[in-house]
């Protein structure tokens, strides 16, 4: 057992905690364990964002970003579709633009984290990042928990050069 009972005369109090190391070992091994963003943002480079020029392609319409009512929340739910459908095809078309950058960001730094929000993004990078033949972690929400502390330790290790991973 973790918590200590302790009944007193108001009901029973679990206030108390015993074998903690014990219990750190068991939720490291089995769940993913997070660390809040203020304690870890002074650890971190600053966040850069940048403009990605696309050119247009017949499968993104892109006049549709301007679309007010495709900003709208749409159904009601404060999800749109359509919305949720082309921000995905635009993350998709800045794939290699975004590659290119990464690429030219590793000649002066030994490493970097890459997040995305789509699934396919994802996977192209994997794919170009294999055919590159530079060294890569991935994780996304389908990684077993195991697989994924191996991941997260290649890259702390130093043996991948790129840590790909989703955010959600």
């Amino acid at each position: 057992t973790y918590c200590v009972k302790t009944v007193t005369p108001w009901g029973t109090d679990y206030n108390k905690s015993k074998n903690l190391e014990m219990l750190g070992k068991l939720a490291r091994k089995r769940f993913m364990i997070r660390r809040r963003r203020e304690d870890t943002l002074g650890q971190l480079p600053s966040l850069v964002r940048m403009k990605v020029p696309i050119e247009k392609s017949n499968s993104i319409e892109l006049e549709e970003i301007n679309d007010y009512e495709l900003l709208a929340i749409g159904n009601g739910n404060g999800v749109n579709p359509k919305f949720a459908s082309l921000r995905q095809q635009l993350g998709v078309a800045k794939v290699l633009s975004a590659f290119q950058y990464i690429i030219e960001q590793l000649e002066s730094i030994d490493s970097c984290v890459v997040f995305a929000h789509h699934r396919d993004v994802l996977f192209k990078l994997q794919y170009l990042f294999t055919e590159a033949g530079i060294s890569y972690s991935f994780i996304n929400g389908e990684t077993p928990a195991i697989e994924r502390q191996i991941a997260v330790d290649a890259f702390q290790a130093g043996k991948t050069r790129v840590f790909l991973a989703s955010l959600l």
